[in-house]
């Protein structure tokens, strides 16, 4: 529990006060809905993008390799035109692409398990952080997605 008082200092008389029941979780948990606020806004994944990772800028370096395979520009340049072969959306979606196929080619694969716990009215996902797919080399679809998202928002 957690108690937060309000307390006037020169008399010290209590002006209001209130406890509440606290749950630590893991970081690992994603709370997909519970019983006290219903489903749970599914934007509060993007907690778990963590485009300034270690791991996802080695992602976005060899990414960066493949590009200059694929437009003879070795950059994930984010919407900056860095070459006239292709328009601001073709650029992106060969970006997108080339992270793609990073992840697939370091043995990242889409690997079916059951980690939602709790019960119906208070369901939790275990979603694990874009650095921790890497290093398994697997993942549900949440965390692959994450993954892919981690590595896709950068700056220049």
């Amino acid at each position: 529990q957690i108690k937060v008082s309000i307390t006037e200092v020169s008399t010290g008389k209590v002006l209001a006060s209130e406890t509440k029941t606290v749950r630590i979780m893991s970081v690992n948990d994603f709370v997909l809905n519970n019983d006290e606020y219903g489903y749970t806004n599914r934007a509060d994944i993007l907690a778990w993008v963590t485009p300034e990772s270690q791991l996802i800028q080695e992602v976005l370096r060899y990414g960066a390799e493949y590009m200059g395979e694929y437009i003879g520009v070795e950059s994930i340049a984010a919407y900056q035109q860095v070459t006239n072969k292709l328009d601001a959306g073709g650029l992106t979606a060969l970006q997108v692409y080339a992270i793609q196929k990073v992840i697939s080619d370091v043995g990242v694969r889409y690997v079916q398990s059951a980690y939602s716990i709790g019960d119906t009215q208070n369901v939790m996902q275990r979603v694990n952080r874009p650095e921790q797919t890497l290093e398994s080399k697997s993942g549900i679809c949440v965390e692959t997605s994450v993954l892919l998202a981690s590595a896709s928002l950068h700056e220049e």
